[in-house]
Parts: C-alpha cells; sequence; structure tokens
C-alpha cells in the first residue's frame, strides 16, 4: 500500500515528466493551474511527514553534520539565476565552463582513468541508457536489464558531469540497493572527480578554485533546502528562510518529487569531501556504498 506522502510526490513526478515545460513556464509567471497542483501536492506530503519522527531526525542530523563542517546554508541571492521577478534556485554555470567535448559524454568517461577499475560495469550501464536530442535532465532508473541512465547526448562540460552523477548512483546501486545517502555520496563524488580529471587533463587547472567555489555554493543550497524542509515538516525556528517564493521552489524539482530527500544531498556531499580528501579508491567507496560487500567488476 502507498502512503499519502509517497503517492502525491509520484503525483508530482508525473506532473513533471510529462508536462515540465508548461509547470515551469507557470512558476516564472507566478501562476498556473499545474502550479497551484504541484504546490497543494507538496503540503500534503509535507504535512504527511509531519508524522514521521525518524525522518525529522535524520533531517535534523544532517544539519547539525553540516554545521560541524562549516557548512550553514547561508545564501546570497546574487548566486542564483535572477530573472525579471524574483530569484530562482538554480546557480547559473560560469561562461568559463561552457566547454564542448571533442566526443559525448559517455564516450569521455570511457576513456576516463577515474573510471578505469569499473570500465566494463561502465560500458554495460551506458550501452543500455536511452540518450536523445534534447529532453528533460539527466536521471539514473532501473528497467529489467539494470540500471541505466536517461538524458540528452550532449558533448558539453556540463553533460559529462551529468552523466557522471548519474553513473554514480548506478554503479552504487549495481551489486544491491545502496541506502539513499551512499547512493548520492557516490554520485557527488563521481561528478566532482570526473570534473577535476577533466580540468587538469584539458589543462584548464586555472578553473578549479572556480569549481570548488561553485561546489560551496550547492553544498550551501542544500543545506538551506534541508532546513527549508525540516522547517515544513518539522517547525524547524532556527532562521528566516524566506530567499525564494513558493513559485520558485518548483525549480528544486526534489523538494516535490522526493519528500524528505534533502538531508541526502547536505549527508551526500559531506561524505564526497571527505573521500576525496582521504584519497579513497573508487572500488574503495563502491565496495562502502554497498554495504562493505566484495566489489564484482
Amino acid at each position: 500500500m502507498v502512503d499519502t506522502a509517497t503517492w502525491q510526490s509520484l503525483r508530482c513526478a508525473r506532473l513533471y515528466r510529462d508536462q515540465r515545460r508548461d509547470l515551469l513556464r507557470q512558476a516564472l509567471v507566478g501562476e498556473g493551474p499545474l502550479l497551484e497542483q504541484v504546490l497543494s501536492l507538496r503540503i500534503g506530503s509535507t504535512s504527511r511527514l509531519r508524522q514521521d519522527r525518524s525522518i525529522q531526525g535524520t533531517i535534523g542530523f544532517a544539519i547539525r553534520n553540516a554545521a560541524a563542517r562549516g557548512v550553514h546554508g547561508i545564501l546570497s541571492a546574487d548566486w542564483f539565476s535572477q530573472p525579471r521577478t524574483f530569484p530562482l534556485p538554480l546557480i547559473p554555470q560560469d561562461p568559463r565552463f561552457d566547454i564542448d567535448l571533442d566526443a559525448p559524454a559517455m564516450e569521455w568517461i570511457l576513456t576516463s582513468e577515474l573510471f578505469a577499475p569499473v570500465r566494463d560495469d561502465c560500458a554495460a550501464i551506458l550501452a543500455r541508457s536511452r540518450f536523445r536530442q534534447g529532453g528533460p535532465p539527466y536521471r539514473a532508473t532501473y528497467s529489467g536489464s539494470g540500471m541505466l541512465i536517461e538524458g540528452p547526448d550532449g558533448r558539453s562540460f556540463k553533460d559529462l558531469t551529468g552523466v557522471a552523477h548519474e553513473l554514480g548512483h548506478c554503479l552504487a546501486e549495481l551489486n544491491g540497493r545502496a541506502s539513499i545517502v551512499l547512493s548520492e555520496a557516490v554520485a557527488i563524488y563521481l561528478e566532482t572527480a570526473t570534473a577535476e580529471e577533466f580540468l587538469q587533463r584539458t589543462d584548464r587547472r586555472c578553473l578549479l578554485p572556480l569549481w570548488d567555489d561553485r561546489l560551496r555554493k550547492i553544498e550551501e543550497t542544500d543545506v538551506y533546502f534541508c532546513k527549508l524542509e525540516f522547517r515544513d515538516i518539522a517547525d524547524y525556528t532556527g532562521e528566516a528562510l524566506d530567499l525564494f517564493p513558493a513559485p520558485a521552489l518548483v525549480f528544486r524539482e526534489s523538494l516535490f518529487t522526493l519528500p524528505g530527500y534533502q538531508s541526502a544531498y547536505v549527508q551526500g556531499g559531506g561524505l564526497s569531501r571527505t573521500w576525496r580528501a582521504d584519497g579513497l579508491p573508487l572500488r574503495t567507496i563502491l565496495a562502502a556504498s554497498d554495504g562493505g560487500k566484495p566489489w564484482s567488476a
């Protein structure tokens, strides 16, 4: 039996999948039936989560853990996209990262030293994946043949990091169902490590500090939305959380389609930084994400 929160989030997911463009257009305008529907569905799902003490405890732990790492969710409006009416929770990509690859992103990944220990698994995942021109953002999903990626068939730096992120989810869940925190941590780790490897291999090391600054903004944004979700389901009153009006929140899709998930971004980002600082090899990381079972390539 599907609980109320899950049912409402599934309805939101269908709206994003089938009517994304119209929904986001209404969010920019600030009114419209699709916008009203998703905002109402989110109120219903967060109300349902008010009864789940375990989720509230997880979110509270994530906020405290981030604060201990010095990540507080203190945002500046000028970090974000600025349409005519209000800021959107989207960090624009610096034009210096508008880099075209000489091959599709998935081909670059298969020549990457980072992915060398699991190249055969990556090749199998990418072979059954569904890439196409344009369309919705990248996402990892499951089919009868296993985990795969859906998304654009692109050949830019942004496409490269997007494919690497979703490939992280696929690899983390290849040998069993990793926890959502560990799956997110592997995805963030591979997105970040892939970007850093690419910038180094293509003599763009000067962009590494700029990339790390972007990561820090993403981490602060994740904590902000973790606190926002905590406020909505557990009456968190630690600070004002009114940088974005309700329609703008629609651009943070996971708030609507994955209720209770914001803490996974926060904890996953923290684990990713720890793994990179410790220089852990990819096989060790994947074994940890798989509950400690030996990695079978």
